[in-house]
């Protein structure tokens, strides 16, 4: 009997990795408030040991938005992290001249 199939995403659908969750590195798996007493002591540019900084998230938003822009569709659903939306959203608000 073979193993089982792996499961591929529907027609169409294309997983983007790009809007996980701010990768925490050594705080993965911690407790929440670890990592919110951690960035409470640090800028949007430092990074969590083994982790990525806010900047570098947002920038990796940015890119994945960018490709998506980039493609043909007529209508696309994006499935995507409360911190990612909430960042894009307030870069859409902000001045044109502000690079993400």
């Amino acid at each position: 009997m073979p193993g089982p199939r792996a499961r591929r995403p529907p027609s169409g659908c294309i997983p983007r990795r790009a809007f996980d969750e701010i990768r925490a590195g050594d705080l993965d798996g911690a407790r929440t408030g670890a990592y919110w007493s951690w960035r409470d002591q640090h800028t949007a540019a430092d990074r969590p040991p083994h982790g990525e900084s806010i900047d570098d998230a947002l920038r990796r938003y940015a890119g994945a938005l960018r490709r998506l822009l980039a493609r043909e569709e007529q209508v696309t659903l994006v499935v995507i992290h409360e911190i990612a939306l909430r960042s894009i959203a307030a870069a859409a608000s902000t001045s044109t001249s502000v690079r993400v």
